[in-house]
């Protein structure tokens, strides 16, 4: 029951946004922290903002704390 309030809970936040939103929001995010998002062409990576020095790397985020150690 916990589970369906939680997805519940979800489905009401994302309700009040457009995918425009959230893609507007995540490119913002992504050239601040400059990252070069894993989609569009040289061209358009420059004309949006992007410097193409630098990846998106799940290991950078919360992802790092799953990946073991290197032994």
């Amino acid at each position: 029951m916990i589970m369906i309030d939680v997805r519940n809970a979800i489905a009401n936040i994302l309700d009040r946004y457009t995918i425009a939103q959230v893609v507007e929001v995540t490119l913002r995010k992504m050239r601040r922290d400059g990252i070069v998002p894993p989609f569009g062409n040289a061209d358009w990576l420059a004309a949006a903002g992007f410097s193409t020095n630098r990846k998106a790397n799940p290991a950078d985020g919360f992802l790092a704390a799953l990946i073991p150690p290197a032994t």
